[in-house]
Formats: C-alpha cells, sequence, structure tokens
C-alpha cells in the first residue's frame, strides 16, 4: 500500500510483551510498518478512539486523510469515532455482523493497493 509517502502503523491493545512473540515468530513486521502503537501508549483502549487518535497525532494525519483497517466490532466502533474513514475486515466477523458498523467492507487485503484505497474514501 505504500505511495506518495504513505505511512502505515499498526494499532494494538496488546502490551510489548505480548508483540515481542509476534516479532520472535516474524522478525519481518516491525519492517513492514512505519510504527507499532500498543496498549501502554494510549489511556484507554478500543471502543474508545484514542488509540487512532494518537496513530493521527504521530503522522500528522487528519481524520480526513487516515484509513482504519478493522475486524473487530470495539476496534470498528473506536474507528468511527476517530473519524477516518473505516475499512471492515470481513475475517472475525461476517460481512452482515459489520455491515453498518465501517464505511465499507472487504472480505480481506487480496487486491488491496493505494489507488484502490484511494477510491474508497468517502
Amino acid at each position: 500500500l505504500r505511495r506518495n509517502g504513505a505511512k502505515i502503523a499498526v494499532v494494538t491493545s496488546s502490551n510489548e510483551e505480548k508483540m515481542a512473540n509476534v516479532y520472535n515468530a516474524h522478525p519481518e513486521f516491525k519492517g513492514m510498518v512505519d510504527r507499532i502503537l500498543t496498549g501502554e501508549m494510549f489511556a484507554r483502549s478500543k471502543p474508545a478512539p484514542d488509540c487512532f487518535l494518537l496513530g493521527m497525532e504521530i503522522f500528522e494525519a487528519t481524520p480526513e486523510n487516515t484509513y482504519v483497517f478493522e475486524d473487530s466490532f470495539h476496534g470498528l466502533q473506536a474507528g468511527m469515532t476517530s473519524g477516518a474513514t473505516v475499512i471492515g475486515l470481513a475475517t472475525t466477523n461476517t460481512r452482515e455482523a459489520i455491515t453498518g458498523k465501517a464505511h465499507y467492507i472487504i472480505d480481506d487485503f487480496t487486491g488491496m493497493t493505494y489507488d484502490k484505497l484511494l477510491t474508497l474514501h468517502r
């Protein structure tokens, strides 16, 4: 998805200890994103929007140029409350279950490109 200086962050409620397991299993993971924001970095977890608002602050972004990809109900709610364009992933929950909780719904990241992402802007 990288293009034109786009920044990618992973926002997780997991703590650094849990994420260390991810890094050990997938050492390439950290190099795939610009920042990883963990639960210790924000006061309130999803469904509060704090994690996404922190990401916007770090990247000096606005809700209008921020995209949130989420699969959980609390994450979808947090994304919507943050004001970002929210793309729901029908991976953990069905399309039917997340309909109305995101601006757009996709089955997975297959075929997702930067140009396609821009067509999803609300």
